[in-house]
């Protein structure tokens, strides 16, 4: 009876370590800016910087374009250059919060 009881205490302390995984905390990583019109320049080496504000009145924030930067359109995959036809168009910018680098650019037609 008494190992019965050790083993049922065991069982309920190691279930209550294992959820408090859950109440950690959430980092987040990356943010976004719903650009009502972007500024785009970008460079044949695909890096560059795109220019954003969420609208007119907004601050204007700005984020490097690198090589691992990924453009969406329609959430199908397509090729950087397509974004210098955004330029001035609306597009979500996704960027990493600690380097401020542009990750993702998305938009839909």
């Amino acid at each position: 009876m008494r190992t019965a009881f050790i083993n049922y205490t065991l069982a309920a302390v190691f279930a209550f370590a294992a959820a408090t995984g859950s109440w950690a905390t959430i980092i987040p990583i990356e943010d976004a800016v719903e650009a009502v019109a972007l500024e785009v320049r970008l460079n044949e080496d695909l890096t560059g910087a795109v220019v954003g504000r969420s609208c007119d009145s907004c601050e204007r924030k700005e984020f490097p374009i690198t090589a691992e930067t990924q453009a969406f359109e329609n959430n199908i995959r397509v090729d950087l250059r397509r974004l210098r036809d955004r330029h001035g168009q609306p597009a979500t910018i996704i960027y990493n919060i600690r380097s401020g680098e542009a990750t993702r650019i998305l938009w839909f037609r």
